[in-house]
């Protein structure tokens, strides 16, 4: 009976601290996206009408959206995840954020239970979590219509896959390893060209659990994932096989170019900005002392705690991890052009589980050891605490223009007006203003405006960046006007969008 007791005591704790968990991620993500504070930009816009196009036109691709490089692509599986998505919110783009929003909090929800599985302390679980759920770093549980929101998740799930590789090396394992690896190249290909190697090199870094038959499995998984991929190429006469060549022959550098010791410190500063983003609120010089405090753990328990030290060095997970981060210096160190913060996508993943790694051992430890531990743990919760769970349904912030909240104004502006054989013009600097296209399509499709015509009398015309007047100097107002108009209205909305309403003479 006394076994029985504390079994449920424990997970009675563990229940009321996922729980915590959960509302916390709920109050800091749900309100905003609910409320249409989430990116609706040109990648969101041109995204959901590519798979609006596969729901209704029953378009079908092999292929996703283009890369910065031209000619190489993302992978055609996000159109798919966005079009169920689509199909389940009838096309909404407010539900389509608010599931994003959700999606968010489930990320973090599986950092819990990976936590929970791998480590002994379910204090230490709950704080790491916590800290991560108000981390000022978005990348630990993005809420963007965006592919990259994908890889944190699918991290977790390739450290959990290596984790089971480890304790059964089975056939199954091994394949779902290559799918993760290559879904995570399909969804943001800068770290995914990281991912893909560093499963390569694994028979090398590891020959104990990876240098056996089974491996050919992982293959197989990336055989499996880039066979839309290969389909593609063979239609278009290995258009992103040549474009690969010829780039590795004569690499092109959009950005400033620089020698190899100058991108070494190029990147330890970006990645340094990536860490004290996730774990010090953006302070490098806090996060240089989050760092140190972490090596005098370890240093303490080297000195004073034998037993442990031998499992922390031997620990696999811990291994791999600092692995991965190394070998993603090294590659973004020599590959020459800019690297975006976004190409780090699943960096702060990898360094989260080495800390969960290290604070295992070292909070177990003898009582030196212990204290620097629980320091930093501490720290690490003063320092990433979020203000905004307070206060979750208090907004201050109107959005800007590539907020769906601004945009969404507009168009129910214009369906209050119920304009009748009327025609819509949206400008936008970047040419092509994909979130406006999708939201005429929508609210046509849903009654909420009749369908805008090709040309008419009367028309409306959305203007981005109004106050720059580039709309101005491009010739685009003008090339709309010129059957001479009179400007009926004007108005104005927050993030520099002007709405005019015209009538031609």
């Amino acid at each position: 009976m006394a076994i029985s007791i504390s079994k449920t005591k424990i997970n009675i704790k563990s229940l009321l601290a996922f729980v915590t968990i959960l509302i916390v991620n709920f109050l800091l993500r749900i309100p905003a996206t609910a409320n249409g504070f989430f990116a609706f930009a040109y990648d969101q816009g041109r995204d959901v009408l590519q798979a609006s196009s596969i729901i209704y036109g029953h378009n079908l691709t092999l292929i996703g959206p283009t890369t910065g490089l031209p000619g190489i692509f993302y992978g055609a599986y996000w159109y798919y995840l966005l079009a169920a998505v689509l199909a389940v919110s009838h096309g909404d783009p407010q539900i389509i954020g608010t599931l994003f929003g959700w999606f968010g909090v489930l990320t973090v929800c599986a950092i819990y239970f990976y936590l929970r599985s791998t480590l002994k302390s379910l204090l230490l679980t709950f704080c790491l979590t916590l800290a991560v759920s108000m981390s000022a770093l978005w990348m630990f549980r993005p809420t963007v219509i965006w592919s990259t929101s994908i890889v944190p998740i699918l991290m977790i799930g390739y450290l959990y896959i290596l984790n089971r590789i480890q304790k059964n090396s089975s056939r199954l394992n091994f394949f779902l390893l290559g799918l993760v690896s290559w879904a995570t190249l399909d969804f943001e290909f800068p770290w995914g060209i990281v991912m893909i190697l560093f499963t390569l090199s694994l028979p090398i870094f590891s020959k104990r659990f990876f240098l056996k038959k089974q491996y050919l499995f992982t293959l197989l998984g990336f055989l499996v994932m880039i066979s839309p991929r290969i389909l593609f190429n063979i239609r278009n006469q290995f258009l992103e096989l040549n474009t690969f060549l010829a780039y590795i022959k004569l690499p092109k550098i959009y950005g400033i170019e620089t020698n190899l010791l100058q991108r070494f410190f190029y990147r330890l500063d970006l990645f340094l900005d990536n860490f004290s983003q996730a774990f010090t609120n953006s302070n490098k010089i806090l996060g240089i002392l989050v760092i140190e405090l972490f090596l005098l753990a370890i240093f303490l328990l080297i000195k004073f705690d034998k037993s442990n030290w031998k499992k922390l060095k031997n620990d696999f997970i811990l291994r791999c991890s600092a692995l991965l981060t190394l070998f993603s210096f090294i590659l973004f160190t020599f590959y020459k052009d800019t690297v975006w913060d976004y190409y780090l996508i699943g960096l702060p993943i990898t360094v989260l589980i080495m800390i969960s790694r290290i604070l295992n051992y070292t909070t177990l430890s003898e009582k030196y050891a212990k204290a620097v531990a629980w320091l930093a743990i501490i720290v690490l919760l003063i320092l990433n605490f979020n203000q905004q769970i307070f206060r979750p349904f208090s907004f201050t912030w109107l959005g800007d223009g590539g907020t769906y909240r601004t945009q969404k104004a507009v168009m129910d502006y214009i369906a209050a007006e119920k304009p009748h054989n009327y025609t819509i013009y949206a400008y936008s600097p970047s040419i092509f203003d994909y979130p406006f296209d999708y939201l005429i399509s929508w609210y046509t499709s849903s009654g909420k405006i009749e369908k805008p015509q090709t040309y008419s009398r009367l028309f409306y015309m959305i203007v981005r960046e109004a106050n720059s007047d580039r709309y101005l100097k491009i010739g685009w107002y003008g090339d709309k006007t010129r059957d001479r108009t009179k400007v009926l209205e004007r108005k104005y909305f927050p993030g520099n969008i002007m709405l005019e309403k015209h009538e031609r003479y």
